[in-house]
């Protein structure tokens, strides 16, 4: 009996040192091959991620930096407030580098600025769901009074 103990927790310990291990490579600074290093929504080309556009947005950007693609085909779909497709786009990536795609609301033909609600950006790599992210757009940007005062 004491010896099944004892080699029950050399077995854990073993495994517990092993996941460790296994974390640190998976979370490395350094890219894996063919990975999607950052996926985010932008107000500018290769821009800072943006979660919260204000109200009068009328374009954004699905900013991807890649790293060692080799062709690896991806598609990103950019829905709207009620399901429907505002974007799609499907492409393939080589190398490593930064693209950003520029994306806008229409309305009857005619690009408009961003209903207030909240929009599914979808990553597609090889077919498959990568990533998916939710962003708003919802609110105001305020004047401070001492200026409303001039």
């Amino acid at each position: 009996m004491r010896h099944t103990t004892i080699i029950a927790s050399v077995v854990a310990l073993g495994s517990l040192l092993m996941g460790t291990a296994a974390a640190r490579v998976a979370d490395s600074p350094t890219p894996a091959p063919g990975q999607i290093v950052r996926f985010c929504m932008s107000d500018a080309p290769n821009g800072a991620c943006v979660t919260h556009f204000p109200a009068g947005t009328d374009v954004v950007y699905v900013v991807l930096e890649y790293a060692d693609m080799a062709g690896e085909q991806i598609r990103i779909i950019v829905y709207d407030p009620h399901g429907a497709i505002l974007f799609d786009q499907t492409t393939s990536l080589t190398g490593s580098g930064t693209k950003s795609f520029e994306v806008h609301y229409y309305k009857d033909g005619e690009p408009i600025a961003f209903p207030t609600g909240t929009y599914l950006t979808n990553l597609y790599i090889g077919g498959f769901l990568a990533k998916s992210l939710f962003w708003e757009v919802n609110y105001m940007v305020f004047l401070p009074l001492i200026l409303r005062n001039h």
